[in-house]
């Protein structure tokens, strides 16, 4: 998706109602207003039906002051008229609301064009697929109620994160190849070996630093984010979570107390998968034999190491052979170099990939082909995830003219019902624990 955005079109039967309809579907990047209105007006008289995304995620939100102050343009041709501004300083509202309004204002500017009124609980909230993060509002623009009745179905029913326990979504459908979602009950980390360098994760936080009521704001400071740890159980379709993909679970200023929180969670909701990942090998080891044993035990929960040099990453591995784990996974990424002949006894699983983003440093393809050699012959599944660089699509996860996507077996627990998963997110909701880490 290009900064300036796509149309998608396809000839369909769109609604129950319908012969065959023409449903567009407009999709926008997230910063930047690239879809000026008087195109939405041409295409509106070929046209049926919209469903749109609205990107007011972040870019507004960081400069709404200099979109609110008459010269800049962007958000004027975004909604073919420039009476919003004036809305907007009327009704004293501040950056906390600058993303609903503009979906609002959208939605009337929809409406000079003869389409049914779309009001914001109509709306569906699309966070981001990493970081759980607010970009989009998925709106369908119709001159047919029926198609609204049919849209409130989906609403309803096409998703976990609008089911009356799902209150508080999670993030879905998570671009990272190896697992299905993300959950964050802690933001924030540190460096401790030069795995860091370019951490993806500190990247993305650093840019929200100071943008008031952002889940960033505190850039990439450690926090502990306990409104977070009731999300798995109020998902209910299974899948493979990777558990704080934007801190590390086992930083020294983690509370023991909260770390075990973390782990009631999981061990409650057991009909997901879990991949904790650390490069803090010591302190996992530790707690997997002590507070957290009988986690450890669990074979819905796997945990691992992350690998990326001889130096650093190789002895952590020797640690989480050493814990009690039942199911151990190491994540070889991003490969700095040539780690040789590694230790294998009692890994379940093995990911490798290369650097991704600016600064990438080079993987060569012979690292890649010793640990995958030596997975064969040890039996345990490989997944090559990325070749990485400054623009890891053009390089593709293709090693040697296929693809390698291994896993480890899976184990199938009961989904809990609604009301019992009501019950338990209710519970953990109820108690409490400070946010910030004490200095």
């Amino acid at each position: 998706m290009g900064t300036r955005g796509f149309w998608w079109t396809t000839t369909t039967r769109c609604w129950p109602f319908s012969t065959n309809k023409v449903l567009s579907l407009c999709t926008v990047d997230p910063f930047d207003f690239g879809i000026k209105f008087n195109t939405i007006c041409k295409l509106s008289t070929v046209f049926v039906d919209f469903l749109v995304l609205l990107a007011v995620g972040t870019d507004a939100n960081r400069n709404y002051a200099h979109y609110v102050d008459g010269e800049h343009k962007k958000i004027d041709e975004a909604l073919g008229n420039t009476a919003w501004r004036e809305r907007w300083r009327n009704n004293h509202f501040n950056r906390k609301n600058f993303m609903p309004f503009l979906a609002r204002e959208f939605a009337l500017s929809m409406r000079t064009l003869n389409y049914l009124e779309q009001r914001l609980d109509q709306m569906k909230l699309v966070k981001s697929d990493e970081k759980n993060l607010p970009l989009y509002y998925l709106a369908l623009f119709s001159r047919h109620s029926t198609a609204y009745q049919f849209w409130q179905q989906v609403l309803k029913y096409g998703t976990d994160q609008s089911s009356p326990i799902g209150s508080r979504s999670m993030s879905l459908l998570s671009k990272i190849e190896w697992t299905d979602a993300t959950w964050n009950p802690i933001r924030g980390c540190t460096k401790v070996s030069p795995g860091c360098k370019h951490c993806y994760a500190e990247r993305f936080s650093e840019r929200f630093r100071g943008v008031k009521g952002h889940p960033f704001e505190q850039g990439f400071d450690l926090r502990l984010v306990p409104e977070k740890l009731a999300e798995p159980v109020r998902w209910s379709e299974p899948r493979m979570i990777f558990v704080n993909s934007m801190s590390d679970l086992f930083q020294d200023k983690v509370p023991i107390e909260f770390i075990s929180r973390v782990a009631a969670t999981m061990k409650l909701a057991n009909w997901h998968t879990y991949q904790v990942l650390t490069k803090r090998s010591e302190r996992m080891k530790e707690v997997l034999s002590g507070p957290l044993r009988e986690c450890a035990a669990d074979k819905h929960i796997w945990w691992g190491v992350s690998v990326e040099d001889k130096k650093y990453g190789v002895p952590r591995i020797a640690d989480l052979q050493a814990s009690p784990a039942a199911v151990r996974f190491l994540s070889i990424e991003p490969l700095l170099e040539d780690v040789g002949r590694i230790p294998l006894e009692g890994i379940s699983w093995v990911i490798v990939g290369g650097e991704s983003g600016p600064g990438a440093r080079p993987m060569k393809e012979e690292w890649v082909v010793s640990i995958k050699e030596q997975c064969a012959d040890a039996g345990i599944p490989f997944f090559f995830k990325q070749w990485g660089g400054v623009h890891k699509k053009a390089r593709g996860r293709s090693l040697r003219g296929r693809t390698y996507d291994g896993f480890p077996k899976r184990i199938k627990n009961p989904i809990s019902p609604d009301t019992i998963r009501a019950r338990h997110a209710r519970e953990i909701d109820s108690s409490s624990l400070v946010q910030l880490v004490p200095a």
